[in-house]
């Protein structure tokens, strides 16, 4: 069991608290607190928990026997920035996890935040409402252009959404639109490809990211 996040020191003690929970959230559950006052302290609690219930619980022990990876057990955690400039916070959280079987499985999920005034970006604040399909257009067409292995008609776009300097990263985890073996799918499309179907409030955020 392993964690490798970050932790904000803004100056604005609310966007602390509030990347401090959706962090520890994603990466805790509900051994995360509601209202986090030392984000490594509680981490370090939510693993111990995690590790107890794996110890409390009923062994078949002929399925032991026969298969010694059947109660094998691995969970890795890690947050990166994507972006951190201007008015915007955008970060990406990877998880694999590994409870038995032929193989582990992994997802990364983006959050975006706005620094002043401190809010938790979704996909329903950057793009205007009725746009998805024509998002979805936009998206198979990257995908025919870059010849990406996606087996799935993209109908709706995904809603985990992560900003970058200049594009929005559109991604899907394995099995989601692909195979396994394909990994993790990420649509990369510019803000001005997008221009058209992000909301007011979208627009004045990357503003000044130009």
């Amino acid at each position: 069991y392993q964690v490798k996040t970050l932790i904000p020191h803004a100056e604005n003690a609310k966007l602390n608290r509030l990347i401090n929970r959706t962090l520890g959230q994603s990466i805790a559950g509900d051994d995360y607190p509601m209202v986090p006052t030392n984000p490594a302290l509680h981490l370090r609690a939510a693993a111990r928990n995690h590790l107890l219930r794996y110890r409390k619980q009923e062994i078949d022990t002929v399925m032991l026997r026969e298969e010694h990876a059947a109660y094998a057990s691995q969970h890795d955690y890690e947050t990166e920035v994507m972006l951190n400039k201007a008015n915007l916070v955008s970060l990406a959280a990877f998880h694999y996890y590994f409870t038995g079987g032929v193989h582990g499985n992994y997802e990364t999920t983006l959050y975006n935040f706005s620094v002043e005034p401190p809010k938790k970006l979704t996909y329903d604040d950057l793009f205007i409402p009725g746009t998805a399909s024509a998002i979805a257009q936009l998206m198979t067409d990257y995908a025919q252009k870059t010849e990406m292995p996606v087996t799935d008609d993209i109908t709706a776009p995904t809603k985990n959404v992560g900003l970058t300097d200049t594009a929005v990263i559109f991604n899907y985890p394995p099995y989601e639109i692909a195979s396994y073996a394909d990994g993790e799918q990420l649509f990369v499309l510019t803000y001005g490809e997008l221009m058209p179907y992000l909301t007011e409030e979208a627009k004045a955020l990357i503003a000044p990211l130009k």
